[in-house]
């Protein structure tokens, strides 16, 4: 017996990457139980499916978890400066050298402005086959979004609230003719299908 549930995730510092990204809770979920596993290298190429605490939809040929797009509550936008070295590939074009000296001149470090939200809490809907591990799952993501090692996104909080059956159903879903990926990993090129 499914359940529908409500979670909420408050935030306590500025997110990168979550505005404008549907970000389903099925791929945080997925990333969770993949963190995990003894060895969660997967091997290079392939992608794995986790059983997920949650119920599955079927359309138009493929599959997926019945989780919702985020809703994040966005306060305001700002930008962060973070200090990166610039990659290797443009160090090539000032020496013939095999080692860069990341210190000096064009190869050192300099600051990267990136857009930010501050945002108070991130919404989802899903319909959890098992509740208790959903929680459970959750508990163990601690960030949201991108740039996490410099603190972006830190999850003070979790809510877990009964929801509505329905609610699940905003998220990305297949329509005639069109491509996407509509299970996790969303980055791998393999989760590609066209409806």
């Amino acid at each position: 017996m499914s359940m529908p549930l409500h979670v909420a995730a408050t935030l306590d510092s500025a997110a990168c990457g979550v505005e404008g990204n549907p970000l389903p809770l099925d791929g945080l979920l997925a990333w969770a139980m993949h963190a995990r596993e003894h060895d969660p290298t997967p091997p290079r190429g392939s992608i794995k499916d986790y059983l997920l605490p949650v119920e599955q939809w079927e359309a138009c040929g493929t599959w997926g978890w019945k989780t919702s797009r985020a809703h994040p509550h966005i306060l305001a936008r700002t930008s962060l400066q973070l200090r990166r070295r610039p990659p290797d590939w443009q160090l090539a074009v000032y020496t013939k050298e095999r080692k860069n000296h990341h210190g000096l001149d064009a190869w050192k470090a300099r600051d990267l402005t990136v857009p930010a939200s501050i945002i108070d809490t991130i919404e989802w809907d899903l319909q959890a086959t098992d509740p208790d591990q959903v929680e459970d799952l959750l508990h163990s993501i601690s960030h949201i979004g991108s740039h996490r090692a410099d603190g972006c996104g830190h999850v003070a909080r979790w809510d877990i609230t009964p929801g509505d059956p329905e609610a699940w159903k905003d998220r990305p879903m297949p329509q005639q003719g069109q491509t996407g990926r509509f299970r996790p990993p969303y980055w791998s090129d393999d989760r590609t299908v066209t409806c």
